[in-house]
């Protein structure tokens, strides 16, 4: 009986050992796109153009080919593609600025915060010396031109949105 006891001692010590070696299998596991992801940053370009800014669609996902965007190449099993980080924006006009018929676009994440100053001049034709244009985030503050979008993501987004203020007088201080 003995000899049972001691067998069934090893078989549960080998049932036992075997369940915390699947977990160690578990837990050094590596999904592929950790390892092969690598961030190429490139100066952004000083001049403002209209195709720095996209509209946000969930079904339109072809990324603009500027050489100031910086790129996340994730390489799958059978082909490697490259991803443009983008920032999603979200103007909602104050006070008696004008609306406009899309209020959702997206930009790449390395530009200024003039260029979407210049974008929103644009999309509501403000191209004289004498229209100013005022905008806000979190209702509160306006940052300044030279501050990166991706890093006003990273610190202000809203459900992954950067909600941006935007009016034609001075809204708040």
């Amino acid at each position: 009986m003995e000899k049972n006891d001691g067998q069934s001692e090893n078989n549960s010590s080998d049932t036992q050992a075997t369940p915390s070696s699947q977990d160690a299998k578990k837990n050094t596991s590596i999904s592929p796109d950790d390892n092969n992801k690598s961030l190429e940053e490139n100066k952004p370009s000083s001049a403002v153009t209209a195709t720095s800014l996209s509209e946000a669609s969930p079904s339109k996902t072809s990324p603009t080919k500027a050489p100031s965007q910086s790129r996340v190449k994730a390489s799958s099993n059978s082909s490697s593609k490259d991803v443009i980080k983008k920032v999603k924006v979200h103007f909602v006009a104050v006070g008696s600025a004008p609306l406009m018929k899309k209020n959702k676009f997206q930009i790449a994440h390395d530009q200024r915060f003039a260029a979407v100053s210049g974008f929103l001049r644009k999309m509501l034709k403000l191209t004289g010396t004498g229209t100013s244009l005022f905008l806000y985030l979190k209702s509160a503050f306006v940052p300044s031109p030279d501050e990166l979008v991706g890093d006003l993501n990273d610190c202000f987004s809203v459900r992954g949105e950067l909600v941006i203020h935007y009016s034609l007088q001075e809204a708040w201080g």
